[in-house]
């Protein structure tokens, strides 16, 4: 994959110049050095805010207007992810644990229960509503979501007489735009992880609905259609429900699963018609049903696909474009999608680049047919943080040695006379 081939002062006019352009492939020259490659994980729903994670396990979050980034370190061995980001750039994710970092660099750790370690998984696009779990010494998963203010809240979970399979706790993936509706899954004895939605009463409190789990998900030798029923991605309007399913007719093969909570039908699809046998893994899907993810099929191949609802296949992205340089772009690369804007218009992925062994951002605007690729620039960087010499936070020029710490991850010393 070639490097940057846009200046800064392009990269900055994306948002006015992104209705030119279908493929957009971000890199930072500098980042690399010091975190590895970009792996997009979440676009906010205005296309103005990217977060993700790095190679070396960094979280990230990158500005489209300006090209300025926010990197913050792995604590643990367990990384740093930036999973979902709001419209005025408030990521969440997980650092030891749940956390959040705004658009000017600040970090909260969320409330999580002694004893007990947290992961954020989704945000609302006006930031209101954080949904996620938390997990104790024996990693059992209680589903929870933070309200606006930070409290926490535990949500309900059913018991294995209710389900007539073992229950281990239950996870919060996904919540609705407006938060009404929450998909998580169960944890199961068979590590199948049934589908689950919470949804939102009068007085505010959640109630679990546990009915798509009892219909149709077999948790071992039965009748019921499936043997797995595991959420990916709930739409923006909470309507439609992205799944991978396994049919429960001895073939063990994964599929591309929807379901329609205004309808409540179930739809399967082996998405590419050429590739028996596959297992597909859906990611995210748009308000109208259109799901983009993955199949993986033969020696490390990830083929990246989009799926509408209703439809018995779908297509490969490869097909979807029909520009040269996209298609070059899919050859050489493996991409993987992760997630679209409720609209319809922008996925985000990410990529490996087999020349460098690094990774890439790719957004994809849906509306349009061209190519262009942008370097995030270091020139870019803000300060977010200041501290003195011991490390205490201060307020800016306070006389003395300061450490400033840029939204690029680098820190640089000031005498302040």
């Amino acid at each position: 994959m070639k490097k940057s081939l846009l200046s800064l002062a392009l990269a900055v006019a994306i948002p006015a110049a992104i209705s030119a352009q279908s493929l957009v492939i971000i890199n930072d020259d500098l980042g690399i050095e010091n975190y590895g490659g970009l792996q997009g994980l979440s676009i906010s729903e205005n296309g103005k805010w990217i977060s993700g994670s790095t190679q070396a396990y960094a979280g990230f979050l990158l500005n489209m207007e300006t090209a300025a980034v926010i990197y913050d370190e792995a604590l643990d061995d367990f990384g740093c992810e930036l999973r979902s980001v709001s419209n005025t750039g408030k990521a969440v994710g997980m650092n030891v644990n749940a956390i959040t970092i705004d658009a000017l660099g600040s970090k909260q750790i969320l409330e999580t229960p002694d004893g007990n370690q947290s992961i954020a998984n989704d945000i609302t696009p006006d930031g209101s509503l954080i949904v996620g779990l938390t997990y104790d010494e024996g990693y059992r998963e209680t589903p929870v979501i933070w309200n606006a203010d930070g409290s926490l809240v535990s949500l309900p979970i059913p018991t294995t007489e209710d389900m007539g399979f073992e229950v281990n706790g239950g996870r919060c993936c996904k919540v609705s735009e407006d938060g009404s509706v929450i998909v998580g899954y169960l944890v199961d004895n068979y590590a199948t992880y049934p589908v689950v939605f919470w949804f939102r009463q009068d007085d505010g409190s959640y109630a679990i609905d546990t009915e798509i789990a009892k219909n149709f998900f077999e948790p071992g030798e039965g009748d019921k259609p499936y043997l797995v029923i595991s959420p990916s991605a709930i739409s923006k309007n909470g309507r439609y429900v992205a799944l991978q399913l396994m049919v429960n007719d001895g073939s063990y093969t994964y599929y591309n699963g929807v379901y329609d909570l205004q309808t409540h039908e179930l739809y399967k699809a082996t998405v590419l018609g050429d590739f028996e046998g596959a297992a597909y893994y859906p990611s995210a899907i748009s308000n109208n049903g259109d799901v983009v993810g993955m199949v993986i099929y033969g020696w490390n191949q990830r083929i990246p696909y989009v799926y509408s609802i209703g439809n018995e296949y779908g297509t490969t992205f490869a097909d979807t474009f029909k520009s040269a340089e996209f298609s070059d772009f899919i050859a050489a690369d493996i991409a993987i999608p992760t997630n679209i804007t409720g609209d319809g218009r922008y996925v985000i992925g990410w990529s490996v680049d087999y020349e460098t062994y690094a990774y890439y951002t790719f957004l994809i605007d849906f509306s349009t047919g061209a190519v262009n690729k942008i370097a995030v620039d270091p020139s870019a960087a803000e300060e977010v943080a200041r501290y003195d010499i011991s490390g205490k936070k201060i307020s800016k020029n306070t006389p003395g040695i300061n450490i400033i710490r840029m939204s690029d991850g680098s820190a640089q010393k000031v005498l302040v006379k």
